[in-house]
């Protein structure tokens, strides 16, 4: 049992295990805190996820999962892809896959599931704080807090949603799940910032 157990640890640390397309990005500085990242633009599908938090994997993956797995117009399917970001929408959730850059956005096929939408995201400076850990509101209302204050310190504003990033399967590890918290910090003016 522990070789087993050990054996799917050391699965989950391969490269292989890594290789899911994540949004082109540059790391612009790299701090104690936080990095400034300049994101490429990219495409997103989401879905309502619930009102709470806490419900938006229960109501958000499955839908999305179907939409990638051919539940969509053209029944096209496609690869996951990394993270999946959850966002506030108005009061409530909404969850979003991050759409395969090799499907190009003519070729994005359009969702059949109601609520469920295309999105692009337009790129830009990100401010981004990285934590390991589990799901729970808390942990990233607490991420998200310290992330602000570190702006706060140095100036930046933010300039948008925050966005809460999940890159790993909920059978992982919380000690090796990697988490992020994105704000878009303005560069100038906000209203060219997502």
């Amino acid at each position: 049992m522990l070789r087993a157990l050990l054996a799917g640890l050391l699965l989950l640390l391969t490269p292989a295990a890594r290789a899911i397309e994540e949004p082109a990005f540059e790391v612009v500085e790299a701090g104690k805190d936080f990095e400034l990242r300049r994101y490429a633009p990219y495409h997103i599908v989401s879905t309502p996820a619930g009102s709470t938090f806490e419900d938006t994997g229960d109501v958000g993956f499955r839908p999305l999962f179907r939409y990638i797995s051919g539940n969509n117009a053209t029944g096209t399917d496609m690869a996951m892809t990394a993270p999946v970001l959850q966002t506030r929408d108005q009061t409530d959730w909404r969850l979003a896959f991050v759409v395969p850059v090799t499907l190009g956005a003519e070729r994005i096929p359009a969702p059949t599931a109601p609520g469920m939408q295309v999105e692009t995201v337009a790129g830009g400076l990100y401010a981004v704080r990285r934590f390991s850990g589990g799901w729970g509101e808390q942990r990233f209302l607490e991420q998200e807090a310290a992330l602000q204050a570190a702006l706060d310190a140095r100036g930046l504003i933010a300039c948008g949603p925050t966005r809460y990033a999940r890159y790993d399967p909920p059978f992982k590890p919380t000690f090796l799940r990697r988490n992020e918290i994105l704000i878009p910090v303005a560069e100038g003016d906000c209203a060219s910032a997502l």
